[in-house]
């Protein structure tokens, strides 16, 4: 059975530091999150702007984040100012 996911309040920033060893599903998640980031910052214009959509917009993006175990809310503000310092 599934563990349940847990509400923002339940995150913590260090979370996003403490993935343990990946199973495949992981690997996935992990792997569709580094490619979103890093088009964040190194994509041509429509990239950005697409990625931006699926930060903000997507109920995807926060599927990809529990997978990791990972804040969404905490994800996205440190991509968005990854963004800002490039």
């Amino acid at each position: 059975m599934p563990q349940p996911l847990r509400q923002p309040q339940q995150y913590s920033a260090r979370s996003a530091f403490m993935v343990q060893t990946p199973e495949p599903e992981r690997e996935l998640a992990l792997a569709v999150l580094h490619r979103a980031l890093r088009d964040l910052v190194e994509g041509d214009a429509t990239t950005r702007a697409a990625v931006q959509g699926w930060l903000h917009e997507c109920p995807y993006f926060a599927f990809w984040c529990a997978a990791v175990d990972l804040d969404p809310l905490y994800v996205r503000e440190q991509a968005l100012q990854r963004t800002r310092e490039a």
